[in-house]
């Protein structure tokens, strides 16, 4: 299965969970996108972890970002920094419910601060349903047929401060971000991103500014790049340093073997 397809039956398989589980929580629905995601494309990996309790994701600077996911190119590699929020009504308090907890912001707060310190790309991954409120401001074909859509955390932090007003939708939300899979299916942004990172193109989209060398990159994302087929084998000496680490899960996604420039949707 190529790139582009691999993403669109992945958002498909998600939506189709969305309605079939619809009482699953944010981590149970990134455990299934993980499983599917694994089952469904090869250059995907991802292990968790450590399960985290509520008493450390209190305490511990960060313990709730769902997933740390390394895109890895032939010269650079994009590292990013994912937190997963469940959008299932038209409007749900999501101006409140982005303020987690208790409206002080301190989840997206730490989720920009440690961005910033380790150089990761802070995104949310929203999982929902888009409605009569809206959808994603891709025009691709098929783009509200997935159930998984990425935002830049610092589009969620506007909403959170009120920039947006005080209601706010979820087809608001859903409209400043895209579908995960138009990352490697739009023409302008998947040969964009996959060629700079393979070292074949020099112009990027700012967002894909901060790029790491792929020779940089940390032993524990070298080991599950290296041992794909055996992720499990390799999570302990992964992960032996990594008690503290900020996120449940680990993924890298392998495009050293893509070439740039696939066909936008028709």
């Amino acid at each position: 299965m190529n790139i582009c397809d691999a993403h669109k039956a992945l958002g498909i398989e998600v939506k189709d969970f969305l309605r079939h589980v619809p009482n699953a929580n944010e981590e149970s629905i990134t455990d299934y996108l993980v499983w599917k995601w694994r089952e469904l494309d090869k250059r995907f990996n991802c292990i968790r972890v450590t399960t985290h309790s509520h008493h450390k994701e209190s305490t511990t600077s960060g313990a709730d970002f769902e997933m740390e996911l390394w895109l890895v190119g032939k010269r650079s590699s994009f590292p990013l920094l994912l937190q997963a929020k469940k959008l299932v009504k038209p409007y749900d308090g999501y101006m409140r419910r982005l303020r987690y907890p208790n409206s002080s912001n301190a989840q997206l707060a730490r989720l920009l601060k440690y961005a910033k310190q380790t150089g990761r790309h802070p995104f949310y991954a929203l999982y929902a349903i888009p409605d009569r409120t809206g959808g994603p401001s891709c025009f691709c074909t098929g783009a509200a047929d997935g159930g998984v859509y990425v935002v830049h955390a610092n589009d969620v932090l506007g909403f959170a401060m009120g920039k947006h007003g005080r209601k706010v939708s979820k087809g608001a939300l859903l409209g400043v971000g895209q579908p995960f899979h138009c990352w490697f299916c739009c023409h302008s942004l998947s040969g964009i991103l996959v060629g700079y990172l393979n070292g074949t193109v020099s112009f990027f989209e700012p967002q894909i500014r901060g790029a790491l060398p792929t020779s940089d990159l940390p032993e524990y994302a070298r080991v599950l790049l290296v041992d794909a087929q055996g992720a499990e084998r390799a999570a302990p000496s992964a992960t032996r340093r990594l008690e503290r680490f900020p996120a449940r899960r680990i993924g890298v996604y392998d495009v050293r073997g893509v070439e740039e420039g696939f066909p936008d949707l028709e």
